[in-house]
């Protein structure tokens, strides 16, 4: 009876500590540290290619919105406080891949008081995951993309790398966020071709040769 007793409290406690257990072999790769090269750009590691097969069947032709951002620190670990929340000046920027070469940005300017979209010819490169020029793709899959981006901060004081974490829009959001970001920036008969890097607080493409992971 007494060993009866013990094998059904090991029991509870292997079943408490599963969760756990599990959680630990499907980490996000936000738990991972980043690091930074000599010439100060940020890197994941931990490499794993995203075959251009892969973002054309779960990226292109789809809709992200930006959930969550947060800066990586020198140490390459992520501060905790989103990156936005402390900057009332700067605003995320969302993204609709409509096809394999144009990618259409919605952000804001003026202190998110103009909000609008451009739309320009952009690349994806499976051997370093650049979406050139905007940013470096970490993970995709059918409802979820994450990125390591380079950020302008405002007023000159150089620049910030952050991890961010996007989520698939359905056809009705999508439709929303055009409405929404409506002022086309580039203007109709301006070439289509520019990313909104010129613009407050937009991105800077990713160094050739950083890395990232899946």
């Amino acid at each position: 009876m007494k060993n009866s007793g013990l094998n059904v409290g090991m029991l509870c406690l292997a079943l408490l500590l599963l969760p756990m257990l599990w959680a630990c072999d499907n980490k996000d790769e936000s738990f991972a540290l980043f690091q930074f090269n000599e010439d100060g750009s940020c890197y994941y590691p931990s490499m794993k290619s995203i075959s251009k097969s892969r973002f054309n069947k779960y990226v292109v032709g789809h809709g992200w919105y930006c959930e969550s951002t947060n800066q990586i620190a020198s140490d390459g670990s992520l501060v905790e406080e989103a990156y936005y929340d402390a900057r009332s000046e700067s605003t995320p920027h969302h993204y609709n891949f409509e096809d394999s070469s144009h990618l259409t940005v919605f952000y804001c300017t003026d202190g998110g008081t103009s909000c609008g979209f451009s739309t320009y010819e952009y690349s994806y490169e499976a051997g370093t995951n650049l979406v050139t020029p905007d940013f470096q793709l970490l993970s995709v899959s059918s409802d979820r993309i994450t990125a390591l981006e380079c950020l302008e901060i405002t007023s000159g004081r150089g620049k910030a790398y952050v991890y961010t974490s996007y989520r698939r829009m359905t056809n009705t959001e999508l439709e929303e966020c055009e409405e929404t970001y409506a002022i086309d920036f580039l203007g109709e008969n301006e070439e289509n071709d520019e990313s909104p890097e010129s613009v407050e607080t937009g991105e800077e493409g990713m160094e050739e040769g950083e890395i990232a992971g899946d």
